[in-house]
């Protein structure tokens, strides 16, 4: 088996046990709605995902979100379509929630060394939760109408969690 395809398919299969476990422990707390459980596995899946894209393709992470989802049908993945996350997802859009990825500038080498991710509702309604992460894997939330920050608390902090 190629090595890449082997990273990929590894990536994949951690990516699906992370958003099941998140989704699953937010069900069982009853603390977090479906909407907002699934939004906080999709961020931790976009995490994953960044990791495996960085280790798979040398490129350090992606230039954007679509660069981590599915490509034509039958097209191998690459770079540009590293089939990590769902094209919905992909696209900027999972649920009832939006994504919105920023890619950190170029270094000397080339790569991208940084990212962040910025997940808030569709409609923002009182104490809904929205997600902020960045390439340290720590995710953040904030319950206030407003896109949430490096300088929230942790998801550690959020009850139910």
């Amino acid at each position: 088996m190629n090595p890449t395809n082997h990273l990929v398919r590894l990536g994949i299969f951690f990516a699906v046990v992370l958003l099941a476990g998140g989704v699953a422990a937010q069900q069982k707390s009853g603390a977090l709605s479906e909407d907002e459980g699934n939004a906080l596995g999709a961020t931790r899946t976009v995490n994953t995902a960044e990791v495996t894209y960085a280790a798979t393709y040398g490129k350090g992470f992606s230039p954007d979100l679509l660069s981590l989802g599915e490509g034509p049908a039958g097209a191998a993945p690459s770079a540009d379509h590293a089939a990590l996350v769902a094209i919905e997802l992909a696209k900027g859009k999972w649920g009832n929630y939006l994504f919105s990825y920023k890619p950190g500038a170029k270094g000397k080498d080339g790569k991208i060394a940084a990212y962040t991710l910025t997940v808030r509702p569709v409609k923002w309604q009182k104490d809904q939760v929205s997600y902020f992460t960045d390439q340290t894997g720590v995710i953040r939330w904030t319950k206030e109408n407003r896109p949430p920050t490096a300088k929230d608390a942790t998801i550690d902090s959020l009850p139910g969690v």
